[in-house]
């Protein structure tokens, strides 16, 4: 994926640069850091390439209004704005983008050249994870039915947007990118972790339109904070969870609306979604190298290695010991 940032300040040309030098490992986590400075804006820009993409992490402030100006190939973008509020656009489509702090969105562009707005004294912070069609359409496979607008769009080369309007960032969607940036475990199995945490949080943000555009026909407003809250419950006490009818109680809604609930927001069963998430997190814990099989077993609540064992293989494909091996 190649692009092309310019400087724009009063139709004057201050800089361009190829955003391919900056980065060199496919798969540096880490990425590199670069300053810069266009005269009216200045900043620093942290990212990486990898096969698939690249992510870019800006920080910015402006002493003058400001028009930045991006070349860029068709591609799907996770943007994500911190700080500041962002308005972006295409101008040959007439699309024009605000973005508040605090809110993201799924966009597919094609081809061609977008610009940033800044303002004078403004400072912003926000996140692109970039991303080639083909990678998204690998990344979606198994979740056709879920992306199909997106995929339609991609096959198409039509422009979409996940939502109309901009969604606040939850700390589900904040704590999943998080772990995609500071994604930090043995480099064997660092891009496989890496690609399943780019699909949790892509299901995520999707989780949320699907929420925003319509109530699903089980449930009001007030449900849907009641469902939120048992998912955040099972969470919290993944390594001892209560029981369906506990769970129930605890946030005050009926066994059926609680199951029926889980499978139409998170398409899962209530067990279902407790269990991704504690395979999700022993993946992780083994490949850190730091733990060992038994106690991921016990620290997640199961009392038998051997069970433990094989769930773990029936969600990630592998036995645990494999992973140790790695």
């Amino acid at each position: 994926m190649r692009g092309t940032i310019q400087a724009d300040i009063s139709g004057q040309l201050s800089e361009s640069y190829d955003s391919n030098i900056l980065f060199a490992d496919p798969l540096d986590i880490t990425g590199e850091t670069a300053s810069f400075d266009f005269g009216a804006i200045k900043g620093i820009r942290k990212g990486y390439y990898f096969d698939g993409g690249a992510i870019f992490h800006i920080q910015a402030s402006a002493v003058a209004d400001y028009r930045m100006h991006a070349v860029h190939d068709a591609l799907v973008k996770l943007h994500f704005c911190i700080k500041g509020g962002r308005k972006s656009g295409i101008p040959v489509s007439n699309r024009h983008f605000y973005v508040p702090a605090q809110h993201h969105n799924i966009y597919y562009f094609t081809a061609g050249e977008g610009y940033i707005d800044f303002k004078a004294g403004q400072s912003m912070e926000f996140i692109d994870i970039c991303l080639d069609a083909d990678y998204v359409e690998r990344l979606c496979a198994i979740h056709q039915h879920a992306f199909s607008a997106l995929l339609e769009a991609l096959r198409s080369q039509q422009f979409y947007q996940l939502n109309t309007t901009p969604m606040l960032i939850t700390p589900g969607i904040s704590q999943q990118l998080t772990q995609i940036l500071h994604c930090n475990t043995s480099r064997q199995l660092k891009r496989a972790i890496f690609d399943n945490k780019m699909a949790g949080l892509m299901l995520l943000q999707l989780e949320q339109a699907q929420v925003k555009k319509h109530l699903p026909s089980f449930t009001t407003a007030e449900d849907l904070e009641k469902l939120e809250a048992a998912r955040n419950l099972l969470i919290l006490h993944h390594h001892a969870p209560p029981s369906l009818q506990q769970l129930a109680r605890k946030v005050g809604i009926n066994d059926n609306k609680l199951k029926k609930g889980f499978r139409e927001v998170y398409h899962n069963t209530v067990m279902g979604y407790l269990t991704d998430y504690k395979m999700g997190l022993a993946l992780e814990m083994l490949s850190s190298g730091e733990h060992s099989i038994s106690d991921v077993c016990y620290q997640l609540g199961y009392k038998s290695v051997a069970h433990f064992s094989r769930l773990f293989k029936k969600k990630c494909n592998m036995n645990p010991s494999q992973v140790k091996r790695q």
